[in-house]
């Protein structure tokens, strides 16, 4: 503790790390049971009216925790400027994969409704100029630089399979059909 709290919980330690600890106490907890959040919310003066949970940090069992296996997923919930309810924004599973939108499939899942006029995933420089040997967007594909099949980057929408492909065996560019300026 400390005599001069900066806040209404302050935790402090003169050594080691100072440490909050969330317990939930059973003997077995099933998959995807909740063992504890931490919630923001906001009440009227009177705390009776209007009270609302604006955002909460989740954590999920990711399987039955026996004594023996602990996985757990961390859950990011925010509540929309336009609703009270609050809905899981970002995902991190007990595997790594990151989602922003979705419970992740891949190591960095990003699924989202651009609307009209808006972008998805946006990489920006901002540096006013992009001078030699700047990027905006690298991508690293590792291996021994010897692929045989298969395909670093897939274009699609949700009307074609695929528009256009960049092939891992000698980066050529595939463009079929439905192609249109954006892979050109």
């Amino acid at each position: 503790g400390t005599a001069v709290p900066a806040a209404e919980l302050d935790i402090a330690k003169t050594d080691g790390n100072p440490t909050l600890v969330l317990t939930r106490m059973d003997d077995t907890i099933g998959d995807a049971v909740s063992l504890g959040a931490i919630k923001w919310r906001s009440v009227d003066d009177d705390q009776t009216t209007d009270s609302d949970i604006a955002a909460m940090i989740e954590v999920l069992t990711a399987e039955t925790h026996d004594g023996a296996d602990f996985g757990a997923d961390m859950l990011f919930h925010t509540a929309h400027n336009t609703s009270s309810a609050l809905n899981p924004k970002m995902y991190i599973l007990d595997n790594g994969n990151v989602g922003i939108g979705t419970s992740p499939s891949f190591l960095l899942h990003v699924l989202g409704d651009p609307l009209d006029d808006n972008t998805l995933v946006s990489f920006a420089n901002s540096h006013a100029d992009i001078d030699d040997n700047d990027n905006i967007l690298k991508l690293h594909f590792s291996g021994d630089g010897e692929a045989t099949d298969g395909n670093f980057i897939i274009f699609s929408d949700s009307n074609t399979a695929e528009m256009g492909v960049i092939k891992a065996s000698d980066a050529s560019i595939v463009i079929d059909q439905y192609s249109d300026y954006r892979i050109k």
